[in-house]
């Protein structure tokens, strides 16, 4: 048996120990909590968009529930919103498809003016290849479409010394693909920056520092 990398294990543990976090925001007080539910039904003469001669009708069902939740509180900002589509094919043997669509956005102001935490994950789908057939409507039954997941934290202090306003900020983060074919990614990003304040004239001048590295499994 083969087992992923220690890395990229790791990485798929901090989504749901991220996502629980952000949730765990949204939970606050005074959040405000907004489900839905969409239930639409469709019925194609041409399902699999086959060429003429070749065509096959089906009645398709398509379920969507989903929730939004907005938090805000003195020091902090919650917005999460989230989106399961099922769908699902009277004939197409095996052709059932479940996706996940939404995104977190978590930012906590830990001393006041100073050093701020942003946290944000989301989970999408990508074409898995370019090249292969896509559909021209909204009925994905090619099964080249997977889930890929990514995931921030940045903190940021900022400072004012000598006069002069002095910015460090980091983001950590990954990229995390449902397919183990293709390559889960790990990044960190420095940017540092001492500059005068915003003015309308006089001299002023800007020191910025960036870093980048990306590590590909």
């Amino acid at each position: 048996t083969m087992r992923p990398p220690a890395n990229r294990r790791a990485g798929r543990a901090a989504l749901p120990a991220l996502l629980a976090g952000l949730l765990a925001a949204g939970a606050a007080p005074g959040a405000e909590i907004v489900p839905s539910l969409s239930l639409t039904g469709v019925y194609s003469d041409n399902v699999t968009i086959a060429p003429e001669g070749l065509e096959e009708d089906d009645f398709i069902g398509i379920v969507q529930p989903g929730i939004r939740i907005n938090a805000d509180g003195s020091r902090y900002q919650f917005v999460l919103d989230y989106q399961l589509q099922g769908i699902f094919y009277a004939d197409q043997e095996g052709a059932d498809e479940a996706y996940s669509i939404g995104q977190a956005n978590l930012k906590l102001e830990l001393l006041p003016e100073r050093f701020t935490l942003t946290g944000d994950a989301r989970i999408s789908q990508i074409v898995v290849d370019p090249q292969a057939r896509v559909p021209n409507s909204n009925l994905p039954v090619i099964g080249n479409r997977q889930d890929v997941a990514a995931l921030r934290l940045v903190p940021e202090w900022q400072e004012r010394i000598l006069g002069n306003d002095l910015v460090i900020q980091g983001t950590v983060g990954e990229i995390l693909f449902s397919d183990d074919a293709l390559q889960d990614v790990s990044f960190l990003e420095l940017r540092n920056s001492y500059a005068t304040p915003e003015r309308d004239r006089g001299l002023s001048f800007r020191l910025r520092h960036e870093y980048q590295n990306y590590d590909y499994e």
